[in-house]
């Protein structure tokens, strides 16, 4: 553990300065505390540490970050989908139960007439408008045109999310507004 001069430890450290940095290798021989030898570990984590720091001072800090592998980026994305799904039904989870016994029970005013029911329904209908994209760029698709699955799915979302909108502002009120007296 301790140790005098070692030729084994001092040959290790004469190539570690490259580029002729200033930082001289760890004196085993001598320590702070005069008649006390050095601990090699010690010296050895003090140059690594110094070394470190006058490498940062010229390190380029202008250089890009090399792109993440697609594997990476693949996961992160549905990782991220996976989160905003799983949020989004935590929001809505309480209209939902509200309005899912009335849709099941048969009371179609307390299901299409509500916005809660309107909601249920418009989600229920999610796996429904994946089909029609499905559908729709395999027909494009054998047509020969060549981004068939955007334009298929640029469609379908449109009008799966527009009608439930429209549905929700032309249902009737609770009764008619009185006109403001003036």
């Amino acid at each position: 553990m301790f140790t005098d001069e070692s030729s084994s430890t001092r040959g290790s450290w004469a190539g570690a300065t490259t580029g002729g940095g200033s930082v001289s290798p760890p004196a085993l021989r001598s320590s702070s505390m005069p008649g006390t030898p050095c601990i090699a570990g010690v010296s050895k984590i003090a140059y690594a540490t110094q070394r470190a720091f006058v490498s940062h001072r010229r390190m380029n800090h202008s250089a890009p970050l090399p792109a993440p592998p697609r594997s990476t980026r693949r996961t992160v994305f549905l990782g991220l989908a996976v989160l905003g799904v799983a949020s989004a039904l935590f929001v809505v989870r309480g209209p939902l139960l509200m309005a899912a016994p009335m849709c099941m029970a048969g009371r179609w005013h307390g299901c299409f007439g509500t916005f809660n029911g309107v909601v249920l329904i418009t989600l229920a209908a999610l796996p429904l408008a994946a089909l029609v994209v499905w559908a729709l760029a395999r027909r494009r698709r054998a047509a020969g045109v060549t981004s068939a699955w955007r334009m298929s799915l640029r469609e379908a979302g449109l009008v799966h999310g527009t009608v439930p909108f429209l549905w929700m502002t032309m249902m009737p009120g609770a009764g008619p507004v009185p006109a403001p007296a003036g």
